[in-house]
């Protein structure tokens, strides 16, 4: 069922919380992306790379050797509510295939790999402090860091739905 985006005050919202505006359900239903794709319940994020187990990479605009990396829908919401992320600090070298960085939901802990080799360059401030935004929006506002290739670069990864 198609929902118009709400406007005034008036209007319901599909969200019960005062600030509506700011819940990712809200977003999703009122402002989709043209980028994801829904595949059999999971969100798929069209212009992403993505390494069979699980993390995506995304490259930046600007730069083919700057890259962030998160985690795709169907891992957050098998981990489920993410309390803590880990990660090496800025400036560690990360090889493809190795572990890149911890996920843990309660006492569970899920060790992600790296898709490729780099270092890292910036380690996302706002999952750091709110690790759920994975759970929220795994492929915006939920990326984990970001890295400098190394290497051969990007090899051996899915890219978008293909």
């Amino acid at each position: 069922m198609p929902s118009a985006p709400v406007s005034s005050p008036d209007q319901k919202s599909p969200c019960s919380t005062p600030g509506y505006c700011e819940c990712a359900l809200f977003k999703e239903r009122n402002a989709p992306e043209r980028d994801v794709e829904h595949i059999r319940g999971f969100l798929l994020k069209t212009d992403h790379f993505f390494h069979p187990r699980h993390v995506w990479l995304s490259i930046a605009r600007d730069n083919e050797n700057e890259v962030r990396l998160g985690v795709d829908d169907f891992t957050q919401k098998l981990v489920g509510p993410i309390d803590r992320v880990s990660v090496p600090p800025e400036g560690t070298a990360v090889k493809e295939n190795g572990v890149c960085f911890l996920l843990q939901s309660g006492e569970r802990v899920v060790k992600m790999v790296a898709p490729a080799d780099g270092v890292i360059h910036t380690i996302n401030p706002r999952v750091a402090a709110h690790p759920a935004l994975i759970n929220h929006d795994p492929y915006n506002e939920g990326w984990v860091l970001s890295m400098h290739l190394t290497g051969e670069g990007i090899k051996g990864l899915y890219y978008g739905n293909s």
